[in-house]
């Protein structure tokens, strides 16, 4: 979207995972530049496809970003044999990189902060971009890219809640928690920065209007972090009488009735909890900054409010023993979670 909005021609083509039907497609449109996200879990699927643009686009400059490539840029340039990698957001350093790339003077894109470059044998990691304070500036994700139909394709995003017409928005960057086996940190750092609940509305409603949308889940880490700015939000859903189903990510610490009652009055249909562990001393471990009555007490709160809950568990913990995974069921059967 950012591209777009800078003049550039822009293409999207979200691969399958299991065939290469769209690369003849990629191959057509003969861009000048290729950017690839890389999640952990596709990195074999990555590899193959950074090798197929390679193959058939031997002219293209490739850029690889995204979670896995801001975790591991040395490592991440080399696996997938790219040009240059990007880390952390990526919106503004790809809109300086092209604008570098139309003036003809590639060797600039070196200089720029963020930028993972290759020099004579040597990888290069440059100082990382600033974060994007002002959210606001950029304009809503490019959907019509996409043929985003495609998308909104029943069950639906809210995991365990049947929806006909769902997609994701994300209103937030940053998580302030220090979770460890988490990689939210490397992409948009521990500094939460917000957008205005205006924005979001407007983003909201072209989804409505756009493209039918009954039902949206919500990316943030933790949606629930501002709560006079979750107050609002749905003082604001319910003054422009917008119907929509929702579900969001909370941190049990955040749990709060009166937040909760006005959340379910908006359209609030689930709330996922990052339970993780039934032990004091595997979620300590975990720096979860939680503890099992704290969760037992936000599932609580929860049910009182008629909202529906999500529960995510970790198993594995470097100090978790048979005791603390005992825990964890008896904690589960517990806060009886619908999904």
């Amino acid at each position: 979207a950012v591209l777009e909005k800078s003049g550039f021609e822009v293409r999207v083509f979200d691969l399958n995972p299991h065939h290469d039907r769209d690369i003849s497609s990629l191959e057509a449109f003969a861009p000048e530049v290729v950017g690839m996200t890389v999640l952990t879990d596709y990195v074999v699927r990555a590899r193959h496809v950074s090798r197929l643009i390679k193959e058939k686009l031997p002219e293209a400059i490739l850029f690889v970003g995204g979670v896995h490539v801001s975790a591991l840029p040395a490592e991440s340039l080399r696996e997938f044999s790219a040009d240059y990698a990007v880390v952390g957001e990526g919106e503004y350093v790809m809109r300086d990189v092209c604008g570098h790339i139309s003036r003809g003077e590639r060797k600039k894109i070196t200089d720029l902060p963020g930028i993972v470059w290759n020099d004579r044998g040597s990888v290069r990691v440059n100082p990382p971009s600033a974060f994007i304070d002002d959210l606001d500036a950029i304009p809503f994700p490019a959907r019509h890219l996409l043929p985003f139909e495609n998308y909104l394709l029943p069950p639906g995003i809210i995991r365990g809640k049947w929806t006909e017409r769902s997609t994701t928005v994300m209103t937030s960057r940053g998580c302030p928690f220090s979770c460890i086996w988490c990689g939210g940190q490397t992409t948009f750092g521990r500094k939460v920065r917000r957008r205005s609940v205006a924005n979001v509305i407007g983003e909201i409603e072209q989804l409505i209007g756009r493209y039918g949308v009954d039902a949206v889940w919500f990316v943030d880490d933790t949606f629930t972090l501002n709560k006079a700015w979750v107050m609002e939000f749905c003082d604001t859903l319910k003054a422009k009488n917008i119907r929509l189903s929702w579900g969001c990510q909370a941190h049990v610490k955040t749990a709060d009735e009166a937040i909760f009652k006005k959340m379910k009055q908006s359209g609030l249909v689930q709330l996922d909890f990052g339970v993780e562990s039934g032990s004091d001393v595997v979620l300590k471990d975990l720096r979860k900054d939680s503890t099992a009555e704290e969760i037992a007490r936000a599932f609580r709160v929860a049910k009182k409010c008629g909202i529906r809950t999500c529960a995510t568990f970790i198993f594995g913990a470097p100090v978790e023993t048979r005791e603390d995974v005992q825990k964890t069921f008896d904690l589960a059967q517990r806060i009886k979670p619908n999904f």
